[in-house]
């Protein structure tokens, strides 16, 4: 490979040098640089918004399941913003009906039905064959594109529009690049988040008649569970519940959807009225090793107990004298093993009389992250996003979720999925994870869900050790159930081996015979710990903990089913004090004893495993969103269990099981209770009654420090605090799409019940809308807490303020308040914490947290624009920096070309050069196109052969940029991804450019225009012409100088012109007379700011412009438009255009289209002819008459389709002779007087003036008067015009 240099002069030369000094040979580097993988992740910021796809390097050969998303809206968002097609989104399509029937005598159910999205509406089937129609566009095109038809696993367009197929990694990026694609997704498989709760949550005092309403248990609402199936056949699920309440099906006695529709009808009831069950989990059951040789039906029965858990939480039956059951470990049906000495008086939902549809996702295995895990295990997303589509389609209220997930929520197909869900009217609750107490642990970062922590509900049964005369609390393992009290001598482990205290390695034989091992936690899983015991003799295992930072926790070990002695936990203060006891009398014997004693506590202390805030992806949304009881929760399960095949079988009928997946439904089941009171409520309005209400008397893990917001939010939820608030939230789908930080949106924009400020300097500022649910007068006050905590551990030195100090309001009416945090004496990079609380009499407070970050600027890390046009601009307002205080300049300046290239890549292979900086580099910025590789990427390594950057969208056009480059050799390699042909060697230019602060590198693309304010500044990047380029921005003033690296990338145009093939060919002889279609497609603004653009369409004279939508104006052959994209108005494509009719005969004729958006303007034009044709002659109005009577001849509707001028000229064939005006259009006569009925003819030809003729005859019947009637009845003789044509063209 040539090594070419081409330095630009003003570059020094000192700076930079071409070298491959430091490498024996070519060779050599080409070796070092295969043994590194292409990483395509994409890590430069300039093409990060239109990438569909992204490459996982260390994924293994073979098909997967790819999820590809489409650019139309789902069912359930739908706007009506296509031409002809009308809305489907209900808050849209029954936006009259929510103001209407929030005063109606209706029932509950019946307002819910009324306000339900409607699959079967005219709108709904219309827009569904729309969706259809375009993914079978989608799939005709990825046969062409793949060569081969792809296979279908799903399709979706009620939550999501789009398909899941089964592709390799290859042939996924190549659907990536595919017209109508949005993006395109491996399917992930996520893991599921693993009796007093109603009451501890105030929903009893709902059910109570407490409310506005007399009973509000959930009746008629439907709760949808995403989960692992359900126990069908438990009394939890049944129609009649314990208390005797006998459900009603909303949809109908015996109507179903899913399993229960089918060949499973016994599945179902009024109480659980579906079950629906996905192939990408019931096709397991075929695998005979793991299920054996009768497998289970291919249903949505519930074989792991974690669905069945989580729906009998949310909406599970009122059940009276339920026994205690512990899980029968090692076999595959079980009732589970019963406590005779202890019962539950009553175990119920929260909202026991909802109606329940579940969704099977979850194979039954177990997943364990310290060890294998069973065969089928998690939840695959393709099954996940096809619950969701049906959720919608069936027509639920309520969402649970307690499934792990998470991602970018514009991105994500099931994040968008949910979003989709909540327009459709339902609320959803989803579980936070399990990775706490660390900070950052949440995945789920949504704006438009409710994130659900996890915490104590009070109430225990504890079992004590005893020991040395004192009682140790224990907590029993998953392994064998201790049915009555177990005395041994314990053996220390650490006494046995000090450097094996952990039990993680071997112990020698009979090191426990016949003995309790004692064993520390930590180091390996408790199945290790536990095995190695039992090995070694023990009878039974006390781990005790090893949280110093909360002495008297204890957990329950799980993945314990396939050991053979009991095991259970005590705290590390408990251990420290046996051992200690023990050392002075190691003959000393310990009973654990497995009688229950009720103890009840205050509740609402966070569990440790509870994940916690910040918000990683989207920094001002606060998560959780609340917490709820989530520990030691008693609810449904499995009584039989298949797919276990690693881990072992645990069934009963019911278990106690603890995780966020717990408390996820305590909240999804409390959505029900409100939509059930309050059937008009919107599911913001839903997640802002019980945020606005939830209790802040939470403590952290220790059960001592205060809890805060990235521990629980805005608090433990309170249904009967949330069902009476005076005030609710709500926010729409445009604005959560507007919000992406992606397209410039502002996420703490959101009209949502907390308020999150990352980068505040000085002061910042939130508004936030009520909306009143009853007359009241509201004070508003602003809090922050007056000294430091554990929690915060630096004084609060935030001030708050909010305006209106006060205000009155009518049910109905909206109030907006302005919250405005002064951090001017906060230290930088410092959490401050606050609230504003609105109070009124009588009315449970409205509390809204307030979390903000001190920075030392605002300022975007980088102005990375993706350019719909060569021209245009984008302002950053409100900008600060702690470094610029005084008379404030800018300036732009451009990466120039310092080094060029053309690489010559193999297919499956590439090519690579190196450039050597012997300075650190303000900027550098490498850059790819080629005209002939479909697809080549680009990589950047280092001299160590490290990918430092690289750039893979679905197209060779590649741009990866770096700041305060070091000196170095580096190493581009560009890779072929697809090649122009299989085993084609295609080029690829690559340019390497940087930028120094000198007047020769000032930007001729961009420029920056600065506003000063008083407080603040606003910087606009202007561009002209712009391609792919990059540079630096300097802000300076007399003391300071901030740099910040701007880039445009060419991104698809926001407007394109659609026209029919003959006019995009040019055709010169274009039928006239048939309508030729041309629009201007304008897609969605996601920018932040409103676009206006003019349009115009000027045709050559002599041709027809016809529907004119969109209220175009027609001067002459002129068509002109002004339409406006507000931001984030749609998310769909809106097309403005109209009819071109060709009509005179003619050449070279021009149609214009221009597209202006402020200062540029977009041209296009098409040449196109027309083609003399014939006319064509027609008569209308002879028929039969008589004798005497008017007859009127008309060839009026003699046509041509060139719009030429007709002459007339009438020919009578037969008949008595009559007098008419032969050159006229149409003429008038007296029918003859006939001795007997005759036939009269004419002859009709026009003739257009430029050598063509048509000619037209017609005959008919003139009818003598005697024989036309008379008492004999004669029969007249009625002869039809006989109508023929003769054309002719000279």
């Amino acid at each position: 490979m040539s090594v070419r240099n081409k330095v630009a002069l003003a570059v020094s030369t000192a700076l930079m040098s071409v070298s491959l000094s430091s490498m024996a040979s070519i060779d050599d580097a080409r070796q070092s640089i295969t043994a590194v993988a292409a990483d395509k992740t994409k890590t430069s910021v300039s093409n990060a918004v239109v990438q569909k796809f992204f490459f996982e390097t260390d994924l293994a050969a073979g098909k997967y399941t790819y999820i590809v998303r489409l650019d139309n809206m789902a069912l359930a968002t739908y706007d009506g913003s296509i031409a002809g097609l009308a809305a489907t989104n209900p808050r849209i399509a029954k936006k009259e009906l929510f103001a209407k029937l929030a005063k109606s005598k209706m029932s509950s159910q019946q307002v819910r039905d009324e306000l339900r999205l409607d699959t079967n509406s005219k709108a709904a089937v219309q827009y569904t064959s729309f969706l259809e129609n375009k993914q079978q566009d989608f799939l005709a095109q990825a046969a062409s594109k793949l060569g081969k038809k792809a296979e279908v696993v799903y399709r979706y367009k009620n939550a999501f529009n789009g398909v899941a197929l089964r592709l390799t990694q290859a042939e996924a990026a190549k659907l990536a690049t595919v017209s109508g694609v949005a993006f395109v997704e491996r399917e992930r498989m996520e893991q599921m988040d693993t009796d007093t709760g109603p009451t501890f949550i105030g929903a009893t005092e709902v059910w109570e008649g407490k409310g506005p309403t007399a009973i509000n248990m959930g009746e008629g609402v439907i709760i949808g569970v995403i989960d692992s199936g359900i126990n069908s056949d438990h009394a939890s699920f049944a129609d009649i519940g314990g208390d005797g309440y006998d459900h009603t099906n909303p949809w109908g006695a015996g109507v179903y959807v899913g399993d229960c529709a089918g060949d499973f009808a016994s599945m179902c009831n009024d109480k659980l009225i579906g079950v629906r069950s996905y192939a990408s989990v019931t096709d397991n059951y075929d695998d005979t090793s793991v299920f054996g040789d009768t497998p289970p039906a291919k249903n949505g029965e519930d074989y792991g107990g974690h669905g069945s858990h989580t729906a009998s939480t949310a909406g599970g039956n009122i059940l009276k004298d339920v026994a205690l059951v512990a899980r029968d470990t090692g076999k595959e049906q079980s009732d589970g093993i019963v406590n005779e000495n202890f019962s539950f008086d009553q175990v119920s939902g929260v909202a026991p009389h909802a109606n329940i549809v579940a969704y099977q996702i979850c194979n039954p295995g177990n997943s364990s992250t310290t060890g294998p895990s069973d065969t089928y295990s998690g939840c695959p997303t393709a099954a996940i996003i096809a619950a969701l589509d049906d959720a919608v389609k069936d027509g639920v209220d309520v969402l649970n979720y307690s499934i792990s997930g998470g991602g970018n929520p514009w991105r994500s197909a099931t994040e968008l999925g949910f979003l989709a869900a909540q327009e459709a009217g339902i609320f959803s609750a989803v579980s936070a994870g399990n990775g706490g107490p660390d900070a950052f642990t949440t995945s789920k970062n949504a704006p438009w869900y409710t994130i659900v922590g996890a915490s104590t509900h009070g109430r225990t049964l504890d079992t004590f050790a005893k020991f040395n005369g004192k009682d140790y609390l224990f907590i029993p393992g998953s392994g064998p159930v201790i049915e009555e009290a177990v005395t041994e001598t314990p053996v220390a482990a650490i006494n046995v081996d000090a450097a094996n205290f952990t039990g993680c390695s071997a112990f020698p034989a009979d090191a426990f015979k016949e003995s309790m091992a004692l064993i520390s936690r930590g180091g390996c899983s408790f199945l290790d710990k536990v095995t190695n015991a039992a090995t070694a003799g023990a009878t039974s295992v006390v781990v005790y903990n090893n949280n110093a930072a909360n002495e008297d926790e204890a957990i329950a070990m799980g993945s314990l089913e396939t050991t053979t002695i009991p095991a259970v936990m005590v705290s590390l203060k408990s251990g420290n004090a046996i051992l200690a006891d023990l050392a002075t009398d190691p003959t000393m014997e310990l009973t654990i004893d497995p009688a229950i004693k009720v103890s009840n506590a205050k509740g609402d202390d966070m569990a440790d495993f509870s994940s916690r805030g910040p918000n990683l992806n989207v920094a001002d949304i606060m998560t959780p969103s609340v917490t709820a009881p989530g520990v030691s929760i008693y609810a449904a399960y499995s009584d039989e269990q298949y797919g276990h095949d690693v881990l072992g079988t645990d069934p009963a009928d019911f278990a106690f099981l603890q995780g966020t997946s717990m408390s996820a439904p305590h909240t999804s089941g409390a959505g029900a209770v409100l939509k059930s009171a309050h059937p008009t409520w919107t599911p913001d309005q839903i997640r802002s009654a019980l945020m606005l209400t939830a209790s802040q008397d939470v403590r952290k893990e220790d059960g001592k420090t205060d809890a805060d917001v990235f521990d629980m939010g805005s608090g433990s939820i309170r249904v009967n605090k949330a069902t009476n608030t005076g005030l609710i939230m709500d926010e729409t789908f445009a604005n959560y799409m507007k919000a992406n930080p992606a397209v410039a949106g502002i996420p703490s924009s959101l009209n949502i019940p907390s308020m999150t400020n990352t980068k505040c300097i000085d002061t910042c500022t939130w508004t936030r809308t009520f909306t009143a649910t009853k007359d009241a007068s509201w004070v508003v006050t602003a809090n922050t807490p007056a000294s430091g905590t554990e929690a915060a551990p630096i004084a609060n030195k935030m001030k708050l303020t909010a305006t209106p100090a006060s205000f009155d309001i009518k049910a109905g009416e909206t109030k907006t308040i302005t919250v405005t945090a002064d951090v001017t004496d906060a230290v930088a990079n410092e959490w401050n914490f606050g609230d504003i609380t609105l109070t009124s009499a009588g009315i449970p407070d409205a509390r809204l947290p307030v979390q903000v970050q001190v920075a030392g600027d605002n300022l975007p890390t980088e102005m990375s624009v993706v350019a719909n046009r060569a021209d245009g601009s984008i302002t950053y307002s409100g900008l600060k920096s702690v470094d610029l205080t005084g008379a404030l300049t800018a300036k732009a300046y451009e990466a120039k070309v310092i080094q060029e290239e053309t690489l010559n890549v193999p297919d499956e292979d590439f090519d690579f050069f190196t450039i050597t900086f012997d300075e650190v580099v303000p900027q550098a910025v490498f850059s790819t196109s080629s005209d002939e590789a479909p697809d080549a990427d680009l990589r950047i390594l280092n001299s160590s052969f490290t990918t430092i950057g690289s750039s893979g969208s679905s197209s060779s056009n590649e741009l990866v940029a770096f700041t305060d480059l070091p000196a170095d050799t580096y190493y581009v390699v560009v890779d072929a991804f697809t090649a122009s042909a299989p085993g084609a060697t295609d080029e690829v230019s690559v340019q390497v450019l940087t930028t120094e602060f000198t007047e020769d590198s000032i930007s001729e693309t961009a420029s920056v225009t600065l506003t000063q304010n008083e407080k603040d500044f606003d910087l606009t990047l202007n561009w002209t012409g712009a391609a792919n380029t990059a540079g630096l921005i300097q802000v300076a003033d007399t003391d300071s100088t901030v740099v910040l690296p701007w880039s445009i990338t060419l991104g698809q145009a926001d407007v394109k012109v659609v026209a029919t093939d003959d006019l995009v060919a040019g055709n010169q002889a274009m039928e006239p007379g048939v309508v030729n279609r041309v629009s201007f497609d304008i897609e969605p603004n996601f920018t932040n700011e409103d676009k206006v653009y003019t349009l115009t369409a000027d045709v050559t004279a002599g041709q027809e412009i016809a529907n004119v939508d969109n209220d175009g104006d027609v001067t002459e052959n002129t068509v002109s438009w002004t339409v406006t994209r507000a931001v984030g108005e749609s998310t769909e494509t809106l097309s403005v255009g109209f009819d071109l009719i060709p009509r005179t005969a003619s050449m070279n004729n021009e149609i214009n289209l221009t597209n202006t958006l402020g200062s540029d303007t977009i041209e296009t034009t098409y040449s196109f002819g027309v083609a003399e044709v014939a006319p064509v002659a027609k008569i209308t109005g002879l028929s039969t008459a008589t004798e005497g009577s008017t007859v009127t001849v008309d060839g009026s509707t003699s046509s041509d389709a060139n719009s030429d001028e007709l002459t007339y000229s009438w020919v009578q064939l037969s008949g008595t002779p009559v007098s008419f005006n032969a050159s006229a259009a149409s003429f008038t006569f007296e029918a003859p007087k006939v001795s007997k009925d005759e036939t009269i003819s004419f002859q009709l030809t026009v003739d257009d003036g430029n050598g063509n003729t048509s000619s037209a005859s017609a005959s008919a019947s003139i009818v003598n008067e005697k024989s036309s009637g008379g008492s004999f009845g004669w029969l007249m003789l009625l002869i039809t015009p006989l109508l023929f044509t003769r054309r002719k063209k000279v």
